[in-house]
């Protein structure tokens, strides 16, 4: 090869490496412009004022106790750009009582409050969520990069399909810890990677730094701590088994050190509140830390079975100062008393007071995209019947046993399912080992061709002295690649479109199976008519794209479809249609209605009475049945999927009496 012909394939790799940024880029920027649309058009929903609330208070008062139930990282980020704006906090809000979870009761004081400001509150607050998707973009192609040798080109679409998933899109916009852990616990997993492929102080103390601040998101990822031990110790003796015992002893030390960096990052969060306080001087609320058998007996005081009341054992642990700030201890506490207590929980039609063991699964498998479920299988497929496609186990390892372990964790967490979001954290690192069909399109990884390449270089030099020319290896595709770049291709835009279909409102999201899988009992929670007026080519093109949606709250509802998020978009609807001077509405959510437009003051009757409703679909399948008789009539609009706007004539209401056998009201 001469050195023009040198200079023109220099030129043509620099020329893709620009094409590829000015590609990502664009790609982030049009992310990022719908990001910020759905940011602002999406209603404050349950929980978000009381995180933001609880983040004000930490960051004006320094008060951690107002909702110590999560951590504070998501609160502090959500409150640090209000500061400034100096909102009213009433000092009622810190009457609290400790045995209950008021923080909701209490942050509808803070919005009642500011009503003029409120909603720019929200969207000023919900703005550092943007850290997110930064992250993510940052350490999902490396850690791609770093197990399969997936140059980054192959690794946007991949990137972008965890982006563009409707839950994890649909919780990024909301001042939520679920989608915050998500990313930073991939930022962990690549952090220790690269500790564990170059182990050193500068990556300890980084990988110290980011498990720190992971476990100031969500409790859950606590499992982290014996789960990176362990994964040390495999990756380790499988990589090299005949290591020194001085270097397992230094990686040893590092490690500790790794740990010790995370607790004084805990620490730090909570500017060391209440920290090394000993075990016995707590009061625990939950019968698991308490001792008591049952949480009705548990003293509004709260106990302690590490007091001495408790064995021997559990009166020595009692005297051990806890490392961790003492609201971090009573967030865990109540977390783990929610789940004590139980919640009411539905699922496929069926109400229960506790939760399933499957739940989340059946919830990933009706709300990810069908082409994203289909791209799972065949990264599996790729996996066990194709060569070529797997790269050292003990790499694969490092992303996938973390993405089981935590669901495998939230699943076991029976008390209580309603919220399919619990499963976020999880779905980055499946994405990323899905990522492994990526080298149908980019070859076998070059760590496959080294003893190779060093065999050639060997009988070179015999041959040419010490001078070593470049040597030239043609690429080795695996096993079926072409076969499998097609159904990569398919199953990528097929979810990316999927996902697009539902914007704005992804929160909602429900793929084709939701219409497809029967659920016991569909003759009493049947699917949702699409919306009048079928001859409409919108209304066409709305009712198949709402199929997923309105069949959605036959298998889930809560959070996975109705949160209160829609409520701007119904007011938005009440603006356009202003020959709808008065409506009443049932509405499954916090934000208060008089601090809108909409014109309503009461709610539907418990009978069908003529004129508009606007109906949220949590209360339309509630357990007591009370807007049930909804289902009989044919919504006339929808604000976005979750609240369903009717126009009750008396003709209509007299046509299903016989069916309903209700009371007409005159």
């Amino acid at each position: 090869m001469n050195q023009f012909q040198i200079e023109a394939k220099s030129c043509i790799l620099t020329s893709r490496q620009f094409l590829t940024n000015v590609f990502f880029y664009f790609l982030v920027v049009l992310y990022l412009l719908g990001f910020f649309h759905k940011l602002y058009w999406t209603c404050p929903v349950w929980h978000e004022a009381a995180q933001l609330t609880s983040g004000l208070a930490i960051l004006k008062y320094g008060r951690y106790d107002l909702s110590p139930v999560n951590p504070p990282l998501t609160k502090i980020l959500a409150g640090l750009p209000l500061i400034t704006l100096s909102p009213t906090i009433n000092p009622k809000v810190f009457d609290r009582d400790s045995f209950w979870r008021d923080e909701f009761a209490k942050s509808v004081i803070f919005i009642m409050d500011n009503p003029k400001n409120i909603r720019s509150f929200f969207y000023i607050a919900r703005t550092p969520l943007i850290l997110n998707i930064v992250l993510l973009c940052y350490c999902f192609p490396k850690l791609t990069s770093v197990i399969y040798n997936i140059k980054s080109l192959l690794a946007i679409p991949f990137l972008f399909l965890c982006l563009t998933t409707p839950i994890f899109s649909g919780n990024a916009v909301l001042l939520m810890s679920d989608v915050t852990t998500s990313v930073f616990a991939i930022c962990s997993i690549y952090y220790f990677c690269n500790w564990l492929k170059k182990p050193g102080l500068e990556n300890a103390l980084i990988l110290g730094l980011i498990l720190g601040l992971s476990e100031l998101c969500k409790f859950t990822l606590l499992i982290f701590y014996p789960l990176l031990f362990v994964m040390w110790i495999i990756y380790r003796f499988a990589r090299s088994p005949n290591s020194p015992l001085k270097t397992c002893l230094k990686q040893i030390w590092q490690l500790a050190l790794v740990f010790f960096t995370s607790l004084l990052v805990i620490n730090m969060g909570y500017v060391f509140e209440g920290s090394s306080k000993q075990l016995r001087e707590y009061h625990f609320q939950s019968t698991l830390f308490s001792g008591i058998h049952a949480i009705n007996k548990v003293s509004r005081m709260g106990s302690n079975r590490f007091d001495g009341s408790g064995n021997t054992l559990e009166t020595v642990l009692g005297y051990l100062p806890i490392p961790l700030p003492e609201n971090y201890i009573k967030g865990i506490d109540i977390q783990v008393l929610d789940f004590e207590r139980g919640m009411s929980s539905y699922l496929r039609g069926q109400w229960s007071n506790h939760g399933w063991w499957y739940y989340y699964l059946y919830a990933l498998l009706i709300k990810m995209p069908l082409g994203t479920i289909f791209l799972f299988l065949l990264a599996v497929f790729c996996t066990f019947f194709l060569k070529g496609y797997n790269v050292y186990w003990y790499d694969e390892m490092i992303i996938l046993l973390p993405g089981i372990v935590l669901l495998a964790f939230v699943s076991s967490q029976t008390g209580f399912s309603i919220h399919s979001r619990y499963a976020i954290p999880a779905l980055p690192f499946f994405l990323v080992w899905m990522s492994k069909v990526g080298l149908a399109f980019s070859g076998i990884p070059e760590f496959f061709l080294q003893n190779k390449q060093k065999q050639m270089k060997s009988k070179l030099r015999c041959k040419i002295g010490m001078q070593i020319k470049k040597v030239s290896i043609t690429k080795i595709y695996p096993q079926g690649y072409k076969t499998v770049r097609v159904l990569t291709i398919v199953f990528l835009v097929w979810s990316v479109l999927s996902s697009l279909s539902v914007y704005p409102h992804s929160l909602s999201y429900f793929n084709e199976l939701a219409v497809i899988i029967p659920t016991p009992k569909s003759d009493t929670y049947p699917q949702i008519s699409p919306i009048k007026n079928p001859n409409s080519l919108y209304c066409w093109f709305k009712t198949v794209i709402s199929a997923g949606p309105r069949n959605g709250p036959r298998h889930l509802l809560d959070s996975n479809i109705d949160w209160g998020q829609d409520l701007f978009y119904l007011e938005l609807w009440c603006k356009n249609h202003p020959e709808v001077n008065s409506i009443k509405i049932s509405y499954c959510g916090t934000y208060p209605i008089e601090l809108t437009t909409i014109p309503s003051k009461n709610s539907p009757s418990e009978t069908p009475e003529p004129g508009w409703c606007a109906i949220s679909v949590n209360n339309i399948y509630s357990s007591d049945g009370q807007y049930r008789y909804f289902l009989n009539y044919t919504p006339v609009a929808m604000a976005g999927y979750s609240i369903y706007i009717y126009h009750l004539t008396h003709s209509e209401i007299v046509k299903h009496e016989k069916k309903t056998h209700v009371d007409i009201k005159p």
